[in-house]
């Protein structure tokens, strides 16, 4: 039976007004090399965000957020 990678690596990155995500980091790895790289991929590739409604006074929001990968 074949290995498949999982994990949970914890990035930090703001999303601007425009919803373009920025300053993309990782905070804590997985332990697997395969997977902390996806992650930062996986950031990129999901933008853009929705943009910030008008109401919302701030220039920019920073998330932190951990990210589980399972393949199946």
């Amino acid at each position: 039976m074949r290995e498949h990678p999982q994990g949970i690596a914890t990035v930090r990155f703001a999303i601007g007004r425009c919803g373009t995500a920025t300053n993309c980091s990782q905070v804590k790895g997985s332990g697997r090399a395969i997977i902390d790289g996806e992650v930062m991929t996986l950031i990129r590739r999901v933008t853009p965000f929705p943009e910030f409604p008008p109401e919302t006074p701030e220039p920019a929001m920073t998330l932190t957020a951990p990210i589980q990968f399972r393949i199946r």
